[in-house]
């Protein structure tokens, strides 16, 4: 495991782990734009659209939904990591390959750098010695310096920051997915404690509802003494809570609009 981080995190990394981790820190970068225009196209269509069927308006919020991760898979498959750092990430592991097998092997050679020799009573830092730099070419070093910050950011904490940031991402995922656990848990706890409808004139009732809105099958009906509102659990066998007292006081055409209602949650 300490291996896994330690290669995300930039040790003893290589070029194809540095690589995904910035598309992926890109991908998400582009995608803050893309979803936000897929949330302002699909509010602006449901506004055009309010006064059409509620089946148009939960198509319309699919397709919305289905256009995020696509915009994902296709800008991750389109976006392009800067051709320098590429470069680089590629030349420096081949460094680190190649030092670290010579190391192994014994064969390094480190050789001494010869230095000029001053003269006796000269000084290199006199005034005669100076070197003057012309203010003409003030302006190529201003350019060469920007140059050189925008490469020193692209090699060396672009990938850190894309990194970090995929990592935040996945994070919040597993912390959603730990959430959707907890509720789908709940769930199974609350159709443990419930009790099957057994109203021969309610049954009825969900019968006529279920035909009434196309359903080839009739999801199983409870009571549950925990809940407030009906309630739809479950996912491969879904499942319609009721309260304990709601038939108490409704009309048949109340009841028959709060069975339509839970029945369409199970059909779409």
């Amino acid at each position: 495991m300490s291996e896994v981080l330690s290669s995300w995190f930039g040790q003893e990394t290589g070029y194809s782990m540095s690589v995904i981790s910035i598309r992926c820190g890109l991908t998400l970068l582009h995608f803050l734009w893309q979803g936000a225009i897929i949330g302002l196209l699909a509010f602006a269509a449901a506004k055009l659209l309010r006064n059409h069927s509620a089946t148009i308006h939960y198509g319309l919020h699919a397709v919305a939904l289905l256009a995020c991760p696509l915009s994902v898979a296709v800008t991750f498959a389109m976006v392009e990591v800067p051709r320098g750092l590429e470069k680089s990430s590629q030349s420096d592991s081949l460094a680190v390959v190649e030092s670290t097998t010579a190391v192994e092997n014994g064969t390094s050679d480190l050789r001494d750098v010869p230095y000029s020799e001053l003269k006796p009573g000269v000084s290199s830092a006199s005034p005669d010695n100076a070197t003057v730099i012309p203010l003409t070419n003030l302006t190529n070093v201003a350019a060469g310096s920007a140059l050189i910050f925008s490469s020193e950011f692209e090699s060396k904490w672009l990938p850190v920051i894309a990194r970090w940031m995929t990592m935040i991402y996945v994070a919040g995922v597993c912390c959603f997915l730990l959430r959707l656990a907890i509720a789908l848990r709940g769930g199974h706890r609350l159709r443990a404690i419930s009790q099957a409808v057994s109203d021969s004139a309610l049954l009825a009732l969900i019968q006529s509802q279920a035909q009434r809105i196309g359903l080839k099958f009739v999801s199983m009906f409870a009571h549950c003494e925990r809940i407030a509102v009906p309630t739809v659990i479950g996912v491969l066998r879904p499942m319609i809570l009721l309260p304990a007292t709601l038939t108490t006081g409704l009309s048949t055409d109340e009841l028959s609009a709060i069975l339509s209602h839970e029945l369409a949650h199970i059909r779409r």
